[in-house]
């Protein structure tokens, strides 16, 4: 495999993880939004970012060699080949739960971390109940406790992951091999 070929298979993975992202993120949002009834500054608006992913959408799939070349991502090594000859498939499959549990972290941290604080907010303010009923309203906005338990069980999910990937890989490639 040559380098060019490695960049633009990187870039297609990323943009097919965009894909999924602003499919089960931005649109069901964008949805709810255009359903609340909204003014036409708003839907212009909604409008723009759905164009804006499309787009980037397009040049990630479909032009992965341009963005390759553009960036000249394949300029600068001494060999224009990638050897993985040597790469046994359990290595693979390291590398895949290691990238997986890093994902998996990276995207529930922050709402992960938005929740928890949102709702440390909330217990302690002195013109609010207390407890897990006190979630409700808060600066205008209601805590979802279900996207909330969602980020968390991701945030489990990919510390077990990177945590003990050599027996994930392990368990997983005799599963492959069975």
């Amino acid at each position: 495999m040559t380098k060019k070929d490695f960049f633009t298979v990187l870039i297609k993975i990323f943009g097919l993880y965009f894909f999924v992202s602003v499919l089960l993120s931005i649109m069901p949002q964008s949805a709810a939004y255009l359903f609340m009834g909204s003014d036409l500054k708003g839907v212009l608006w909604l409008a723009t970012i759905i164009i804006g992913n499309l787009a980037l959408l397009y040049v990630f799939l479909l032009k992965a060699d341009t963005l390759t070349r553009l960036l000249k991502l394949n300029q600068g090594f001494d060999d224009d080949r990638i050897d993985f000859s040597k790469l046994k498939s359990l290595d693979l499959i390291k590398i895949s739960v290691l990238l997986i549990g890093g994902v998996l972290l990276i995207d529930n941290f922050p709402p992960f971390f938005q929740f928890t604080l949102h709702a440390f907010q909330t217990a302690i303010s002195a013109n609010e109940p207390t407890g897990l009923a006190a979630l409700d309203l808060k600066y205008g906005q209601a805590i979802n406790t279900s996207l909330w338990v969602n980020s968390g069980i991701g945030l489990i999910i990919g510390y077990l992951l990177i945590s003990n990937f050599k027996k994930w890989s392990v368990f997983l490639d005799n599963k492959v091999n069975d």
